[in-house]
């Protein structure tokens, strides 16, 4: 018979603690476990010279589930801003001899964040990998590289500008995006002379990306990828309600190219992204329907026109009445003032 002393792993989501109880135990050869897990607790018994082995496979388990390797498949649901909003995003390629030296030093920078920023993989060698890498910003020779990206309030990126990939370079990088520190970059390509003078007009520039947001007339926008095949086919609708347009001045349909441009304040997550720009609103309005034809686009334009009209009527109409009881509580005071004066006098 051995004495034995029991001890108590709590796993509670991403953080591991181990607690250690003195219990004296009478046990044969085996010590006594207690695991955690979904607010469950289950007990195991194992062999105490297992222990260091068990320890070992949380630890890596562990150390493996910070990093998340990017597949086409599931890749909208790792950057769909339900379980994080900050991301680092490590892009390289596993045939690269520094590929593991990499990756285990980006595995050491995740442990500081693990609660707060979601660490990500890409694996450069995968072909259709390339339109989420060129979406970020990136070609073929800035990889390897280290990109941040905030989908919090705006859709931001920031590429890191390092001479090595190691543990002390990402952190550094990772803490300054988060504290506010670095400079998000924003794609742009140059327009050609004619941008505005067709139906659809062009928007390549980050300056004339101003062009949606500041004008005094609502804009119609369809920000597209050229490998992109729903684009592909919903560009001759845009033409279309082009054409619808062109001769109305209250309303400008435009269209961008997402690869080279970027618009801050407008986070593209897919594309097409379709969406209605109306001065003032704080948001633009998203295209969201399965269908996208011209028809579609134009009743989708003229519906949310008129909503837009109706809450800008009743957000004049509840200023005016507030207005006028401000004018008549000022009244009413003004006549409380006088009467006191009058009795003063009196």
């Amino acid at each position: 018979m051995v004495r034995n002393a029991c001890y108590t792993f709590r796993l509670l989501g991403s953080k591991c603690r181990r607690k250690c109880h003195q219990h004296h135990h009478l046990l044969q050869s085996l010590s006594l476990y207690s695991l955690r897990k979904d607010e469950m607790w289950r007990e195991i018994h194992i062999y105490s010279f297992l222990l260091l082995s068990l320890l070992g496979t949380i630890a890596e388990t562990k150390k493996k589930n910070l990093v998340t390797e990017f597949v086409k498949e599931t890749g909208s649901s790792i950057f769909d801003g339900n379980k994080n909003t900050e991301f680092a995003i490590l892009i390289e390629s596993k045939e690269s001899d520094d590929y593991d030296d990499y990756l285990d030093e980006f595995k050491k920078a995740a442990e500081k964040f693990e609660d707060k920023v979601q660490f990500v993989y890409i694996n450069s060698d995968i072909e259709e990998n390339w339109q989420i890498i060129e979406f970020l910003g990136l070609i073929a020779e800035d990889v390897p590289g280290v990109l941040f990206v905030g989908l919090k309030k705006h859709f931001k990126k920031y590429k890191a500008e390092m001479k090595e990939i190691t543990k002390a370079e990402i952190i550094s990088f990772v803490q300054s995006c988060l504290d506010g520190k670095a400079i998000p970059f924003l794609k742009s390509e140059e327009i050609p002379d004619d941008w505005n003078t067709k139906p659809v007009i062009e928007l390549e520039k980050i300056s004339k990306s101003k062009y949606l947001t500041q004008r005094k007339q609502p804009s119609y926008s369809s920000v597209n990828a050229p490998w992109c095949e729903a684009c592909q086919k919903t560009m001759p609708e845009i033409e279309k309600l082009g054409e619808l347009y062109k001769n109305k001045k209250n309303l400008v349909i435009a269209k961008m190219n997402s690869v080279n441009n970027e618009v801050f304040g407008l986070p593209i997550l897919d594309v097409p992204t379709i969406a209605l720009f109306i001065k003032g609103s704080k948001k633009p309005i998203y295209h969201t329907d399965d269908e996208r034809t011209a028809n579609n686009f134009s009743e989708f334009i003229a519906t949310n026109l008129e909503k837009n009209e109706e809450n800008s009527m009743k957000k004049d109409e509840k200023e005016r009445k507030k207005e006028k009881t401000n004018d008549e509580k000022k009244q009413l005071k003004d006549m409380n003032k006088e009467e006191a004066k009058s009795k003063d006098e009196l």
